[in-house]
């Protein structure tokens, strides 16, 4: 189980939680064959996932999973509908428990 925090404080039990690694950026260049890849350029790892209902705060937010490893994220967006909300995020950092 994965738990939201916000400074220190327990928000709510994560669901329907999925990790997606940065992609390489792609650039179309017809006149040189087609689709290649940009060396070194990735988008940010995202999360995605679902709470009930929940009000945005600023600030950098922690997941924080059963064994104690802590993940550092950045609400990208926010949408809420029938006492769910979905969220992506961009994930900063991830630290392993000890």
């Amino acid at each position: 189980m994965i738990h939201l925090y916000e400074r220190g404080k327990l928000i709510g039990a994560i669901q329907q939680f999925e990790f997606h690694k940065g992609q390489k950026e792609v650039i179309d260049l017809p006149t040189f064959g087609g689709l290649h890849y940009v060396q070194g350029r990735r988008e940010p790892d995202e999360v995605t996932f679902q709470l009930p209902f929940f009000h945005d705060n600023a600030g950098i937010h922690e997941l924080v999973d059963e064994d104690g490893n802590v993940m550092e994220i950045t609400f990208v967006n926010i949408s809420s509908s029938n006492n769910t909300t979905f969220i992506k995020a961009y994930v900063h950092s991830i630290r392993k428990a000890l």
